[in-house]
């Protein structure tokens, strides 16, 4: 292990690990308004057992979407309930191999019914009142890895084909979208689940499945945060605690789990696709920089 990793493991040592204190527990809430695709309410709730946290919800968001499927986008938002079914819009999709990419050049062909209702999503996370800190980070599997305080989840910032997804696929104005599941999710700043006040801290936005916190990208001094700013997991100690930062840069919400996961933490534990923390895709982007001069200069 390198003297700086060795430094980073002995000073989170010391850092006090906390999972959501009952002012941020009680941040989790929606605003009651119907999804305008479904016509139902998201809800999200948090209960504490003493030793863990769950955070459940039905994964509705709880602000304006937009139409989906739409363009760009052949997934619709799936839901439904057990004591009763919704079917106002498509339901049921058949997609060729590829459209489960939300990325308009591949040119995936999708047929839609209503022959189904909605299926309600059930989100379930758990997670640990005391974090355990992580010698070595946690890879982040597909699909969610963190709840936002309105019960959406949050992914990782790779599309099903490895790539940037905030660059290749389409989003929604509130930086949401459907996955070919029909589960609505955020991979980049969820800027209408929160408010943010200018020259103020960024509030609450959501848990990591590690437990530690999430917060937005204004810092205590109101400056906006990059993950130049952030360890290597997109995180850093704010008054002896650890928290995630979002940011408008690449990993955005986080690059890996600072803290362990819960086996039956509700979230998947095979990781399909590399998440490369912003100081080696800056490295990477330097290189292919230097390799571009290079070639200039032959040329000349």
């Amino acid at each position: 292990m390198h003297s700086a990793s060795r430094l980073a493991v002995l000073a989170l040592t010391f850092i006090g690990l906390e999972a959501l204190t009952p002012d941020e527990i009680a941040q989790f809430r929606t605003k009651g308004t119907l999804e305008t695709n479904t016509g139902i309410a998201g809800w999200v709730a948090v209960e504490d057992t003493g030793r863990q946290l769950y955070v459940t919800s039905n994964g509705i968001p709880d602000h304006r979407t937009g139409p989906f499927p739409g363009p760009g986008n052949p997934n619709a938002i799936q839901v439904s309930t057990t004591a009763q079914a919704h079917t106002p819009a498509p339901a049921t999709l058949t997609l060729s191999r590829s459209a489960c990419i939300n990325n308009p050049s591949r040119r995936a062909t999708a047929t839609f019914s209503s022959s189904s209702p909605f299926m309600e999503q059930s989100f379930r996370l758990k997670v640990r009142k005391t974090p355990v800190y992580a010698t070595t980070p946690g890879c982040l599997p597909m699909g969610p890895v963190a709840l936002a305080i309105n019960g959406v989840p949050m992914y990782n910032p790779q599309s099903a084909e490895c790539e940037d997804a905030v660059i290749n696929e389409r989003f929604d104005s509130c930086h949401g979208h459907p996955d070919m599941p029909g589960r609505y999710h955020y991979h980049q700043n969820p800027i209408c689940a929160y408010v943010q006040v200018d020259g103020k801290a960024s509030p609450l936005v959501g848990v990591a499945a590690d437990g530690f916190p999430i917060y937005g990208p204004v810092d205590e001094t109101g400056r906006t945060l990059t993950s130049a700013d952030l360890d290597e997991c997109h995180g850093r100690e704010v008054n002896g605690q650890y928290q995630y930062h979002i940011t408008t840069d690449y990993p955005y919400i986080l690059s890996c789990f600072r803290g362990r996961v819960l086996p039956d933490a509700g979230v998947g534990r095979r990781c399909v696709c590399p998440v490369k923390s912003a100081r080696s895709q800056q490295s990477l982007l330097d290189v292919l920089r230097d390799i571009a001069k290079q070639g200039k200069q032959t040329t000349a």
